[in-house]
């Protein structure tokens, strides 16, 4: 069988255009507890259209005449990385609309404080292409003044810095309960402003009541109770949103173990900060400071508390995230050919002009076309994985059959598109690809108790034994992703807040708080081995631990004779970012078995223990 494969740069778990590299975005701070919300105010330059999407194409809904004054709830970009005012839109609540920004004069009219819960870019648009301006430490704050969304429906937050407009992702920043008003020179607007206070506070205290309630037993039976806080915030905001515990079984450090042995598994870019990677032996050479690459020369292992944060459905309990947990099943009266389109549009071209095979793929196969599509997304980028088999060009759009190898999984997903008969292979069309491909992960995923996002990475659904095996993508962000193409395509076609059920896995002996988010600073890293380890008595020197080579063993013995009363125990760390090494020095000794631990702190936190006995004659 002859091979060629034609790459696509963008080929598994990761796609440049969509997801702009994630670098250090998933903090674990949201604002969806925030009393107060900031907002906007426009006035009309001409005669203005107000649209349904952010888009030309899209129909009116309403003329505004010139002069004409409204409320701006957000701010929404259509393009990658362009400053041109016409890719950016207003959304105008009273009118259920959008309105193009280069026709609107704008002015600040709510504003938030916030700070930041790590280090963050300041960017001059929303979104991950646009310039970096500046990088703001965690706890700085921040003046708030609108919400905003990129091309993808990832939130961001407008801020004021001097007389200029920057963009922060959302994640990165909590707001405070309180807000001010632009403007309140007049003793009129200061009434309004305190009013408003006042009933914000009301609210507020009312939210609080109501969270507090919502989050019993009866709303959320089987949640516990570091769920509640938050999947009530959800139900408060979108009344028709239904959530179901769905337990797994499984002790959390028993389900998070079993992940984590499988290295390969898990997988983050090569453009992830150090402390999301990887230092198991296997996955990095700590004295050389390389990471072993495990799928093509981008991808490598993630690290346990990665694993951690990404695996811990508590994370991802907001208002886009917690579509990694809607069920994949077709749902006929909202999933269209047109939203398909919506989604695609722009983005891939291959996948835009197949966009029927999605929808009749959802059909044939019991699976969502916006799932599959946001799948596809996920794993295509802008391009298309092809290649010839046997002298036959195929294709495969999910990369089925890609399994993981140090040079690339597209050669492997090209040969399983084009050998065997099952799934409607060989995949000689890139409709034959989706409909093929989507078969595949319905009798493999969907039928197998993978049926959402986070359980195809996730599968933790069929016993202890089966976790961290059967993974449809192995980046670990994968769920992350595609949830929020999803939740973008549900709201530009207004179901968003339609009733969706969200079937969310529990596990018995959680931590009481969720898992941190790693660090985001280049200047941390989980290399937390000693690079030499040395314990000198009676003149004479045991070297334990030596820079020549990597040494994984964590235990040692020394014997020494009866007449040495003490040692001196000297070690230094193979990190280059600060590790700090504790317990070394010099040790009185007792007959018989001493023991002392040295401990060598990674800059990230992130501890390893030695064990060294020295054993004294008697």
């Amino acid at each position: 069988m002859i091979i060629s494969v034609k790459k696509n740069n963008r080929v598994r778990m990761i796609s440049v255009t969509l997801f702009g590299i994630i670098l250090a975005m998933m903090m674990c701070g949201t604002d969806v507890f925030a009393a107060s919300k900031p907002a906007a105010s426009g006035t009309a330059k001409t005669a203005s259209v107000i649209r349904a999407s952010a888009s030309v194409s899209s129909a009116q809904v309403k003329t505004l005449s010139k002069g004409k004054k409204f409320s701006i709830k957000a701010e929404y970009f259509t393009a990658k990385k362009s400053m041109k005012a016409k890719y950016k839109w207003y959304y105008i609540s009273s009118y259920k609309g959008y309105i193009r920004s280069d026709l609107v004069k704008y002015a600040d009219s709510v504003t938030v404080s916030g700070k930041t819960t790590a280090a963050v870019n300041i960017r001059t648009g929303a979104g991950w292409s646009y310039a970096k301006k500046a990088v703001y430490k965690k706890g700085k704050s921040v003046k708030v003044v609108l919400t905003a969304y990129d091309r993808n429906g990832e939130k961001w937050y407008k801020i004021k810095v001097g007389s200029k407009y920057y963009y922060v992702i959302a994640r990165y920043v909590k707001l405070s309960s309180t807000s001010s008003k632009a403007s309140s020179s007049t003793k009129k607007s200061s009434s309004s402003t305190n009013k408003s206070s006042s009933s914000s506070s009301k609210n507020s205290s009312s939210g609080n009541s109501s969270d507090s309630s919502s989050s019993g037993s009866a709303t959320f039976k089987g949640f516990p109770s570091s769920y509640t806080k938050k999947l009530a915030a959800l139900k408060k905001a979108h009344p028709k949103w239904e959530f179901v515990a769905v337990n797994t079984g499984l002790d959390w450090s028993d389900a998070v173990s079993r992940m984590t042995d499988r290295t390969g598994t898990n997988l983050v870019y090569t453009t992830f900060p150090y402390s999301y990677r990887s230092v198991e032996k296997g996955c990095y050479n700590y004295l050389t400071n390389r990471y072993t690459p495990k799928d093509g020369a981008k991808f490598i292992a993630a690290s346990e508390g990665c694993v951690k944060f990404y695996m811990d459905p508590r994370n991802w309990l907001d208002d886009t995230h917690v579509f990694m947990f809607e069920d994949n099943r077709y749902h006929s009266s909202y999933q269209t050919r047109s939203m398909v389109e919506t989604m695609t549009k722009g983005r891939n071209s291959y996948l835009y002009k197949n966009s029927g095979s999605f929808v009749t793929a959802a059909k044939n196969y019991n699976i969502s076309p916006v799932y599959l599509a946001a799948k596809a997304l996920e794993e295509q980028g802008t391009g298309i994985n092809s290649g010839t088999v046997s002298g036959r060009k195929v294709y495969n759009v999910f990369n089925i059959g890609a399994y993981d190898s140090a040079s690339g999984g597209a050669s492997n997903g090209i040969r399983y598109a084009g050998s065997g008969s099952s799934y409607l292979r060989p995949w000689t069309s890139i409709d034959k690809a989706i409909r093929g491909g989507a078969k595949y992960i319905a009798s493999n995923f969907i039928a197998n108790n993978q049926s959402c996002a986070y359980l195809e990475h996730f599968n933790v659904m069929n016993g202890l034994g089966k976790v961290g095996t059967h993974v449809y993508m192995t980046a670990v962000y994968a769920p992350r992703n595609t949830s929020v193409s999803t939740a973008s395509s549900y709201k530009r076609y207004k179901i968003y807040d339609k009733k969706i059920v969200f079937y969310i896995p529990v596990y018995k002996n959680m931590p009481s708080s969720a898992c941190k988010v790693p660090s985001s600073s280049w200047k941390k890293d989980n290399n937390y081995y000693l690079k030499t380890l040395k314990v000198t008595a009676g003149g004479r020197t045991y070297t334990k631990i030596s820079s020549s080579s990597q040494n994984y063993t964590k235990s040692f013995t020394v014997y020494v004779d009866r007449n040495v009363s003490s040692v001196t125990i000297s070690a230094g760390a193979a990190s280059r970012t600060s590790a700090k090494v504790s317990g070394t020095g010099k040790k009185s000794l007792s007959q018989g078995t001493n023991t002392f631990k040295v401990v060598c702190t990674a800059s990230s936190g992130l501890k390893r223990t030695y064990t060294v006995k020295v054993v004294r004659g008697s």
